[in-house]
């Protein structure tokens, strides 16, 4: 049998290797298989072999078949490596021929003891037979471990015995094979043969097998998609032509079934310190992770295993964001249970504004932490233990902040509209000069985003490579053309009446040089490609309409003026001045022009900015801590109009209010929820802007005391608190109470905690309260304490707490107790 013979035969079994019978039997062209899977008087002739080798356990199969000859297909097939094949040539039992595809990878009998080494043992335990006179012998050293029959058919042997998982970390910018082509992220792997200076260190990519799971992980950023190896490495690739390993021996690997994944996976999160204890096992258990001790990345290590643990930590972040799983794994992370209607009612409950307001330590912070997960979310995560369930929200919220889901500020008194919506700012130039700039407060950049999300989904495809392009369509006071490409989804050009999918513009033109266009229409035919971004002209410093190319040139006789087309999803027909797109330069009036200055993520925020495309209905939260330290209506503005549930974006009253500076249309989403905290004891919710009151729901939290030790070393801290609330809320008013945070379970473990939290918080608190009337305080004190805490009265006003270093143990448990009486 020749080499060529050999190889095809070889492409039949990969083709039927799901079922080894079958690919015999077409091998065979429907002949009559021989051997496979008989018995004779207990003695296998063929079979399959199941092997164990410390912890590995790997199968062997031996399939017989004859050709002018005695061939057989020898199968490995391990935790670590398979499915392998060789087909071997015997002749008067002896082995005359062997063929191994793939050298690197296959071991026949003279290379056993790499074999060996590669299984994981220490040393050699079989020989390959190497005729049909050694294989009952061969077969029955192995006793028990003869698989049977059923077990043999029951086996897949085609498929990889464990599927396995692997992150491809690779750049695309600047890389236009990873962009687009058969190449691209999601298409294929690939990488070359050996490192520059001729190290083997692609060797992983040998060990890919079809159905194992590939995510990319890309510009070091973010989990960005997911796919599935569709088949075996081609180790014949040459490195692809404008990269550093041009014609060099490379690797390729096919995929298949590539998801891009709304939103990424963050390299943040991943390697956060939510994850850190599983990190590092992992860095313990294996070697070549993405990832080093540092929990940054590896530099290099394009391609590398991930371990089941690290799997489950992308299944969980991705359930947390999206309600399901990236790839179901066996103990892995269960779906979200949550019934979709659940969910929706769940977060229709939730007021779109609130205001969570209470005295100091009452857990409003907190509390908004809770409320904004389940507002996103759609419930709490279902976790009993009280302490698991408080880390697991926190951890939670974090995640959601790092995905910019939640927003997050606080408010103080010198707050500013400029610093929340946005603002004319100071700046240094280049050359140390002042210059002013035009910037957005964390509100409406938190919005923006918002919408860039949204955008993110329709632009799909598009790229940093993609080109953006000028098209005249029309003229304002001739709305018809324009109206009429809208409609049907087109780019459309005039000139000259030819095909030019048919005929070649060169030519055509070098026979009619009087025709106008040439340059036109050989950048609408040949140079715009599918994903480049169309703006259509308006003036010379705007644009009124945003769309992404779909389709190849087509020629269209029946569009009357504008037979020369293009498919075109127009995303925005809005306004927008555009001259900082364009390097600060008027629009050309050339019908298509390219805009060089211009970058598609600038185009991407032109359009996330008009207020009449709708974000995704996921729902957002932005937090407003300490939300009354402010002065409300000048920090909101013009916002107090729109937060209005009635006014926001898509409902019957919607309200766009133009911006002062920018001059923008700004509109709230339906789907933002606005909660903030306010502190009672700050300035109470009576002084609060009847505007803003109107426009929020208002949620009380009080002193939770069960949260509270009901004894610390036999001091009963909780009934002192419940007394010292009731006669400060008798004297100054229920909003100056002390909340339970002051002395909580987790702060307050034995009397030491209890003193220091006494001397150096809640005292400070008291005289804060009462602005050092000390008169008022004794007032207070003398209906639980001995006069003996206090220091010695001056003139009948002013009185000092005594020192904490000052107070025993004992007389201070004896203070505490008269509190409590």
């Amino acid at each position: 049998m020749d080499h060529k013979k050999a190889s095809e035969i070889f492409q039949l079994i990969k083709r039927h290797k799901n079922t080894p019978e079958l690919a015999v039997e077409v091998i065979q062209e429907g002949r009559p298989l021989k051997g496979f899977h008989t018995w004779a008087d207990d003695k296998p002739l063929m079979g399959a072999v199941k092997v164990t080798s410390g912890n590995q356990i790997f199968h062997i199969l031996f399939i017989e078949w004859r050709e002018d000859g005695n061939y057989y297909l020898v199968a490995y097939t391990g935790k670590k490596i398979g499915p392998l094949f060789e087909i071997h040539e015997v002749e008067n039992g002896k082995l005359i021929w062997n063929y191994a595809p793939k050298k690197r990878d296959v071991w026949n009998s003279d290379r056993i003891s790499k074999f060996s080494e590669k299984m994981g043992s220490d040393n050699v335990f079989f020989e390959i037979p190497k005729s049909t006179n050694e294989l009952p012998k061969f077969l029955r050293q192995f006793g028990d471990l003869i698989l049977t029959r059923d077990e043999v058919d029951s086996f897949d042997f085609g498929a990889t015995p464990s599927r396995r998982y692997w992150v491809e970390k690779t750049i695309t910018k600047d890389r236009p094979d990873r962009v687009v082509g058969p190449d691209a992220v999601g298409k294929a792997l690939w990488s070359p043969q050996l490192s520059k200076d001729g190290r083997d260190i692609y060797s992983v990519m040998r060990e890919v097998q079809p159905g194992d799971i590939v995510f990319h992980l890309t510009n070091n950023e973010a989990v960005t998609g997911i796919s599935q190896v569709a088949n075996v490495v081609d180790d014949t690739f040459e490195g692809i032509e404008g990269t550093e390993w041009q014609g060099e021996e490379a690797y390729r690997i096919p995929l298949k079934g590539f998801e891009r994944l709304k939103p990424p996976i963050s390299r943040g999160l991943i390697l956060s310190k939510r994850f850190e204890s599983i990190l590092r096992m992992l860095l313990d258990k294996h070697k070549n992770l993405f990832f080093n001790k540092n929990l940054s990345l590896n530099q290099g290590a394009y391609l590398t295993e991930a371990p089941r643990e690290l799997v489950n930590i992308l299944n969980t972040l991705y359930q947390e964001s999206t309600g399901s799983v990236l790839t179901p794994i066996p103990g892995g992370v269960k779906p979200n249970e949550i019934a979709p209607q659940e969910r929706v009612e769940n977060q229709m409950k939730k007021p779109l504004n609130q205001i969570f307001y209470g005295p100091p330590g009452t857990g409003k912070t907190f509390r908004t932490a809770y409320e904004a997960v389940e507002i996103i979310d759609g419930r709490l995560p279902q976790i009993s233990d009280p302490k698991e369930l408080h880390r697991a929200v926190m951890s939670r919220f974090e995640d959601l902040r790092e995905l910019k889901k939640i927003g997050f500020v606080t408010f103080h008194s010198s707050y500013s509209y400029e610093e929340f919506m946005e603002g004319i700012f100071p700046s240094f130039g280049e050359d140390k000069s002042i210059q002013y700039e035009l910037r957005d407060g964390v509100f409406k950049d938190f919005v923006d985003n918002m919408r860039n999300r949204s955008i993110a989904g329709r632009f799909e495809g598009v790229t940093e490579s993609s080109e953006v392009w000028r098209l005249s369509l029309g003229s304002r006071t001739e709305p018809a053309t324009f109206e009429n490409a809208m409609r049907k989804g087109l780019a459309m050009l005039s000139f000259d009446h030819v095909d030019f999918s048919r005929n070649d513009i060169n030519e055509y033109y070098d026979a009619h040089p009087d025709s106008a266009g040439r340059q036109q229409l050989t950048m609408f035919v040949e140079e715009m490609k599918i994903n480049d971004i169309i703006c259509v002209f308006n003036s010379q410093t705007s644009i009124r309409a945003i769309g992404i190319v779909t389709g190849d040139y087509e020629f269209r006789p029946d569009n009357p003026g504008y037979p020369h087309t293009r498919k075109v999803k127009w995303i925005d027909q809005q306004v927008h001045e555009v001259l900082h797109l364009n390097g600060g330069n008027k629009l050309m009036t050339p019908s298509v022009h390219r805009m060089k200055s211009a970058k598609v993520s600038d185009v991407l925020a032109l359009v996330g900015k008009s207020p009449s495309k709708a974000v995704d209905e996921d729902k957002y939260v932005f937090i407003i801590d300490e939300i009354n330290r402010a002065n409300i209506s000048k920090v909101f503005g013009e916002l107090l109009t729109v937060i209005e549930s009635s006014k926001r974006e898509g409902e019957a009253n919607c309200v766009k209010v133009q911006l002062p500076y920018s001059k923008q249309k700004f509109v709230v989403p339906k789907n933002l929820h606005i909660i903030g905290t306010m502190n009672t004891a700050d300035r109470s919710i009576a002084m609060m802007d009847i505007a803003l009151r109107r426009r929020f729901s208002f949620v009380e939290l009080n002193p939770n005391y069960s949260l509270v030790p009901e004894q610390v070393d036999g001091l009963p801290i909780r009934q002192v608190l419940n007394n010292l609330n009731r006669s400060i809320a008798m004297f100054i008013g229920r909003d100056y109470r002390l909340g339970h945070s002051f002395l909580m379970k987790e702060r307050i473990s034995d009397l030491t905690d209890f003193k220091k939290v006494w001397f150096t918080e809640i005292m400070p608190m008291l005289s804060e309260y009462f602005h050092g009337d000390w008169n008022k305080l004794k007032e207070i004190v003398n209906d639980f304490v001995d006069e003996s805490i206090w220091g010695e009265e001056d003139d009948g006003r002013s009185y000092d707490w005594i020192r904490m270093e000052d107070v025993s143990d004992e007389k201070f448990s004896e203070l505490i107790r008269k509190l409590a009486s």
